[in-house]
């Protein structure tokens, strides 16, 4: 019965194809594993500010920044103090360190971050130097972009800070490397090459 067509169906659809049809590729369809369905449900669960159901996946995922957010956003900020530190005791990584940063508002936690892994988490430097940035202290905050680039080259968020702070503080050359890195990483970036004509412009290098 279920392998017969009524006559209103084309045979040739694959919405009206036969079960033994629309069955022969099951098991090489490429369907996300079931962590994966649940990490996005969570996801999901985030984006609709269902925090207490994201919060429940991100726990049985084990996405510790997830959770971590989710504390934030729930206002449990000693629950996730004491979760942050506890995993720290288990399996310390360079995002607990990060987290742990914001947390306590304490800034040797990014470097530590930094440092533990080898000086290859380029977010902790990024995040330490937005900080710098919001105190309005510019020449940190460039000198803690930069240094992230070397761990992260590719990185367009802090290339165009980079490209920001030093239009801000007068260093034409550098703002000039950085915009261009941008618009290599990005070549469709319009607001990143009307920068770097301001600055070429700035220079009086028309051509």
């Amino acid at each position: 019965h279920v392998n017969r067509l009524s006559a209103g169906q084309a045979a040739g659809t694959d919405y009206y194809a036969p079960a033994n049809q629309r069955m022969r590729y099951v098991y090489i369809l490429p369907l996300p594993s079931y962590w994966e369905m649940r990490s996005d449900l969570a996801d999901r669960f985030m984006e609709l500010h269902i925090k207490h159901s994201a919060l429940r996946l991100y726990q049985d995922l084990e996405r510790w920044e997830q959770v971590v957010q989710c504390y934030l956003d729930l206002e449990k900020d000693d629950e996730a103090i004491v979760l942050v530190k506890e995993r720290l005791k288990i399996k310390p990584s360079p995002m607990l360190y990060c987290c742990l940063g914001e947390l306590e508002n304490n800034d040797k936690h990014f470097v530590t971050a930094w440092e533990f892994s080898g000086k290859r988490y380029s977010r902790a430097l990024r995040l330490l130097a937005q900080r710098r940035s919001r105190e309005n202290d510019q020449e940190n905050a460039l000198k803690y972009f930069l240094e992230s680039t070397t761990a992260s080259p590719n990185n367009r968020s802090a290339w165009w800070r980079i490209g920001s702070i030093a239009m801000r503080l007068e260093q034409w050359n550098l703002s000039i490397k950085a915009w261009n890195n941008v618009v290599r990483i990005e070549p469709k970036d319009g607001e990143a090459r009307a920068n770097l004509g301001a600055v070429f412009t700035k220079l009086g290098k028309w051509e």
